[in-house]
């Protein structure tokens, strides 16, 4: 009521009419660790968020948003390669063992990560021994050799990798041949100009003792040439009779030579060693000595010496020389072969900048403890070991001019296959018909201590 213009009463009757707010539920889904704009804020969480909007009649709109969260999907798997081969993990081609990570899209939606641990499956060398007769021939490296030499062939191993067998193929110059063996004439290997040297070096530490060269370099590697001469400004290390001393540095660095016998049976071989710091020597990829404490007396007179005896007897500090600290070969008649042999030295001197080494080296092969002169020519004939039939289907026969004490086969991967005992036989009979397709290792161990090991093809 209000007072009209003529001082009356005026009354108004109005209706009132109350719009409603409109009310919205919704629902949301986000992966786990993204977010979403609700609530007025940025939400990672799964829970109930309100938002306050303006309706199109002018009135709130207030919408209420459950969001849930969906869980990204992790996944464990393994892989596994061979050594020196790759696999694409992490965004990479991987040659490392390890753990890696992808990202995938799930059926989801989310994520689908994978961890993928990686093994490395290791490839296998072996190194065996085989011989002909001049005029003979043997399918080793892929093609039938007539000549002395070093062969390799590679297998598939047990474990899917490459087995590689190295063959040391010597011609035989036994009486079995139709021939008259020759005794091996006098050798001396020294150091001087002729070795080699690899272009691997590997770190060394600042402490004195060594437990040896952690692994070998390839064979091609050896391409440097050495250096001759004192690695100091004085006489620092006492050079052996005939030899040059070859300097080397602070690391562990390589040396080789090759040098070749007519006759590897009944070998008698002396090894002489000055070195500063250590030295770690191997023939044909098997240590035979090694120097592992430091000191003075590495590089001074008497020389480390010790000789090795063709019926296995060791002399360790040889005629009162400095005794190397391991011998590890014991008859080095079951290690050098006919033709092509390969001597390396490890020389190991401390990591700092400014210490350097090097070596002085003589090994004499059938020579007198004087002066280098011919043995006598009396020899034993080499034992004849022969396996047959190879290929084999069934039954193998070892047939040897010694008597034979054991017969082992392992596969190409090292595993023992099966091991027997034999009474002084000198042919024994083998069943491999059980056993898979393919090459097999087989250890004889004869009369004496002689070991041979041979290669078979199992049909």
């Amino acid at each position: 009521t209000s007072q009209s213009q003529s001082g009356c009463d005026s009354v108004h009757t109005i209706t009132l009419t109350v719009k409603p707010n409109v009310n919205i539920s919704a629902n949301a889904m986000i992966c786990d660790g993204d977010s979403i704009l609700l609530g007025g804020a940025y939400q990672t969480t799964a829970g109930v968020y309100t938002d306050v909007y303006q309706a199109g009649n002018a009135c709130d709109s207030i919408v209420n948003t459950t969001l849930s969260i969906k869980p990204n999907v992790a996944v464990s798997a393994s892989a596994m390669i061979c050594d020196g081969d790759s696999i694409l993990l992490g965004g990479a081609y991987q040659t490392a063992a390890g753990i890696y990570k992808d990202t995938y899209p799930a059926s989801n939606g989310c994520d689908s990560v994978v961890t993928t641990t990686l093994s490395i499956k290791p490839n296998v060398t072996i190194t065996v021994k085989d011989s002909i007769c001049p005029g003979d021939s043997l399918y080793v490296g892929g093609a039938y050799q007539t000549t002395a030499g070093t062969y390799a062939d590679v297998y598939p191993a047990a474990n899917g990798c490459d087995s590689t067998v190295i063959s040391m193929l010597s011609i035989r110059t036994d009486s079995g041949c139709g021939g008259t063996p020759s005794p091996q004439a006098c050798l001396s290997v020294v150091s001087d100009v002729s070795w080699s040297q690899s272009t691997t070096i590997s770190p060394s530490n600042f402490s004195g003792t060594w437990n040896g060269a952690p692994s070998l370099p390839a064979p091609g590697t050896y391409t440097n040439p050495v250096v001759l001469g004192q690695p100091y400004g004085f006489a620092s290390i006492n050079d052996i009779e005939n030899t040059q001393v070859l300097s080397t540095g602070n690391s562990i660095t390589y040396l080789r030579k090759e040098f070749n016998l007519t006759n590897a049976s009944n070998l008698d071989v002396r090894i002489l060693t000055t070195v500063d710091d250590q030295a770690d020597i191997y023939l044909n990829g098997q240590r035979v000595a090694l120097i592992t404490s430091f000191g003075r007396s590495n590089f001074k007179f008497p020389a480390h010496d010790v000789k090795f005896y063709s019926n296995g007897a060791v002399s360790n500090g040889h005629l009162a020389g400095d005794a190397f600290d391991v011998v590890t070969a014991t008859n080095l008649n079951t290690i050098l072969t006919n033709g092509t042999n390969e001597l390396i030295v490890a020389v190991r001197n401390l990591g700092k900048a400014s210490d350097k080494g090097g070596l002085s080296f003589r090994m004499d092969i059938n020579c007198n403890d004087g002066d280098i002169t011919k043995k006598s020519s009396s020899v034993d004939i080499e034992n004849r070991l022969v396996l047959f039939p190879n290929p084999v289907q069934d039954l193998l026969t070892i047939s040897s001019d010694l008597a034979i004490n054991e017969v082992k086969i392992h596969d190409l991967t090292g595993k023992l296959i099966s091991s027997t005992s034999h009474n002084a036989e000198k042919e024994v009979l083998i069943n491999m018909e059980g056993l898979p397709q393919g090459v097999y290792m087989v250890t004889v161990n004869e009369l004496g201590g002689e070991v041979n090991v041979m290669k078979v093809v199992k049909n």
